[in-house]
This record gives C-alpha cells, structure tokens and sequence, in this order.
C-alpha cells in the first residue's frame, strides 16, 4: 500500500473548525486513492486530544510533533519571524520526522499551509520522493488585512503595530517562497488566490472538501419574521467580527430608518464580544457557539455574510450554499464561486443593498429557488468526484 505523510500545524480532529473539515475530509480522499495515512500534528497548546481513539476512529497513525523555539537553525532565522511558522521550525521535530521518512520511505509528504516550508526544506534534503502543498489563503494579503483591520480599530497602537507587522511580513515572504522551491505542486483553496502566483508553473486548484455531508434546507412557511443568520466561527478574529460589525452599525440602522421590523439576526459563534453582550440590540441575537448546527438552522430562512476582509475561500460562504439556504454576501465572499448574482445568490456591497436584498427575500417562492440553484451550484463545482479529479492530478 502507497504511503503517506501529512503535516499539519495544528491537531485536525475531531475536525470542528473549517480548516480541520478541510484537511480530514481529504485524508478521506487519500484513503479512498489508496495511501496508508500517517498524521503528523503540532497541537495547538489549548488543543485536547486523544490520539489512541482518533488513529482508531479515522483509521490513521498519529506521530505528534513538539511545538517549541529552537534559535540554533540559523538557516531559517528569516522564516521564523512570522509567529505562525517559529515554533514549528525546531531540530527536535525535524530530527523526529526525518527518522521516520528514512525508516519508512513513504510516497507523499503533504504540508498544510506555507508555515512548515523550512520543516519541508530540511526534510528535502535526504527525502528523495514527492513533497506537496496545500495552501489555505494568501497569507501575506490576509494577514496585512488583518492588520489594517486592527489599526483601524486601536489607532492608538499604529507603531506597535507597525512594528510587529514588518518582521512578520519578511518571514511570511520567506516561507513562500521556500514553500514554491521545495514543492512539486502547490494546491490552491482559492481560484482568486492563484491569480497572485500566476507566474509559477507548480499551482493547481483543489477545491474545498469537507469530511461530513450536511442536511439539506427546507425553506420555512407561513412565518411572520425571517431570521437571517450569519457563521461567525470565533468572533476574536477581527475578519469575523467585522462581519458582525456591519450588521449593527450599518445594516440594523438602515433597517430603522425604513421601518423593517421583521428581519431577526442571528450571530452564531464563539467569543462574542461584550460590547455587543451587554447590549439590547433590537434586531439582533447572539448565540455563541452552537453544539446541534443542523437543529438549530431548521427555523433560519436567510444567510448573510456581509465580510469585506480576508483572502482565501470563504467557508462561510460555502456553509450556506451547501446547505440550500438563500445567500445576501458581498462580493469579497463569494469571489471563489462561479454562480450567477440573482440566480444563484445575491450580491451587496453597501448597508441600502443589503436590505434591499433582505426585504426582497421575504418572499417565499424567491427563497425557495435561490437556495435549491445555491445547492446545484455547489454540487456541480464542488463534488467529491470534481475534488478527486484535481487531487489525483495534482499527486501524478
């Protein structure tokens, strides 16, 4: 049987957040291809985890690496300037991986996400099979928008900010670029983030894939409200708070000054913020993070995702058009999906459109073919044959 090794910076199971469902439903894929899967995580250090009943549960072999700084690997001391990459550049991990690949010659090594570059790199040197990337989202624009976003919010702290970001950004060049010279091909998340590296040749597209099926909406009748809901995922995360954020300082607004009152917003997610908490909004609940997804978005009728930030796929985005609901979002959002504005989903930029869209959603029968067209969409582009199709292409 093939053999092979997947690096990750984090532990992928069970696979809660967006990117885990990323990572273990195309270990599903690689099973089905017929490779032997061996896991190789850095844990995050909140992360809990039960390595005996996962290997059993997903039929893989877990090999846990260390998370730790290591200044003696002078050869990546540009690297290991962006916070995401500098624990998981040590000798101690390298040492660990590299016995294992010499002992056991697998096929594949895989790394998730440009940050292991240097681990990649080092492995390079003595591994003589194929090395591939997945690459999540433009991590330079992504995190330079981050960036902004939080000098928008504390301009008080623009030189600290400043002065945190500069380093950051030479060590995410520098894994980038490293991350093109050690890989046979690089698989891209993002159709838009590829535009970015046109001129390489080793890109290709690998759609999204999550591991679990999702149950199908059925559009609510006979109600007097719509409830609209919007996947804040962790609401620490400025790019997800931002969204919320134009919901009430733009979109509740606007809703007043016309009058609308039967419009609910519901704000699913972890880490809300308090500002918001200790607050009577009218118009708005928050729920925090929701254990029984598919019970709760029975009585929803409506998904926004009104995110101007943030590079890469949004998974959002992708969430409520899997699942057949009617999609408000703006452009930025919907920038990876081939679908036709006012067929498929339907487009705002500005707080007035966005209402607008809302007010034209109450209307059952439009729901109900928006979100039937939002899952064909979804079927035709991101099937698991389509998925399988460009991850063989891009292993051969």
């Amino acid at each position: 049987m093939k053999q092979i090794y997947v690096v990750v910076p984090l532990y992928t199971f069970p696979p809660v957040a967006a990117n885990q469902q990323d990572i273990v439903g195309r270990i599903k894929l690689f099973q089905e291809l017929g490779y032997q899967v061996t896991i190789f995580p850095f844990p995050l250090p909140d992360q809990k985890f039960d390595i005996p009943t996962d290997e059993k549960n997903y039929g893989v072999k877990i090999e846990q690496l260390e998370r730790k700084k290591d200044l003696s690997l002078g050869e990546y001391r540009l690297h290991r300037l962006w916070y995401k990459s500098s624990e998981l550049i040590n000798q101690e991990s390298i040492d660990k991986l590299n016995r294992l690949v010499q002992q056991n010659k697998p096929d594949v090594l895989w790394f998730e996400y440009s940050a292991l570059s240097p681990l990649a790199h080092a492995i390079s040197k003595t591994y003589q099979g194929q090395i591939f990337f997945r690459y999540h989202n433009h991590e330079l624009k992504h995190y330079l928008e981050k960036q902004y976003i939080n000098l928008k919010d504390n301009p008080r702290y623009g030189l600290s900010i400043v002065i945190t970001t500069i380093p950051n950004i030479i060590g995410i060049f520098s894994c980038e670029r490293l991350m093109f010279r050690v890989t046979k091909k690089v698989g891209f998340i993002s159709t838009e983030d590829m535009r970015y590296f046109k001129r390489r040749k080793n890109i290709d597209f690998l759609p999204y894939f999550p591991l679990n099926e999702t149950e199908r909406h059925s559009t609510n009748s006979g109600k007097d409200t719509i409830d609209v809901f919007y996947f804040g995922s962790d609401l620490e995360n400025n790019v997800n708070k931002s969204g919320l954020d134009f919901i009430v300082k733009k979109i509740i607004p606007c809703l007043k000054e016309r009058d609308v009152n039967f419009i609910t917003f519901h704000i699913l997610g972890k880490n809300p913020p308090e500002e918001y908490k200790s607050l009577n909004i009218p118009y708005l609940k928050l729920h925090g993070f929701v254990e029984n997804l598919d019970k709760f978005l029975k009585d929803m009728d409506i998904a926004i995702v009104p995110v101007f930030y943030g590079m890469g796929f949004k998974v959002k985005a992708y969430e409520s058009l899997q699942r057949g609901f009617p999609l408000v979002a703006s452009q930025r959002a919907l920038s990876n999906f081939n679908g036709v504005d006012g067929e498929d989903y339907l487009i705002a930029q500005k707080p007035e459109e966005f209402v607008e869209k809302l007010i034209l959603l109450k209307d059952k029968d439009i729901r109900e073919r928006l979100g039937s067209n939002a899952s064909r969409l979804i079927e035709r582009d991101f099937s698991k044959e389509k998925v399988i199709y460009q991850l063989k292409k891009i292993l051969s």
